[in-house]
């Protein structure tokens, strides 16, 4: 767990820092993406993230949960096959 929360990392909330942290998170190693969305976050959010995923990881699965939290925007999960 310890490793975990070392590893948690918050990014701005804009669309660069986003596809920054898909370009860190995600790659062809990626079998599943958790996207929790905040309250309000538009849908279409969502679909470009996950269109962001596919380019990244052709095959991972997109999971996308609604949260109901103010902050952050979007809360990412990823889990890939070990290196």
């Amino acid at each position: 767990m310890a490793a975990a929360v070392a590893a948690t990392a918050v990014g701005e909330s804009t669309g660069d820092a986003l596809d920054e942290d898909l370009d860190r998170l995600v790659d062809s190693r990626t079998e599943v993406v958790t996207l929790i969305l905040a309250r309000g976050v538009d849908d279409s959010v969502a679909q470009s993230v996950s269109a962001s995923i596919e380019a990244r990881a052709p095959g991972a699965e997109v999971a996308v949960y609604e949260g109901g939290h103010e902050w952050p925007p979007i809360l990412i999960g990823v889990e890939a096959t070990p290196r």
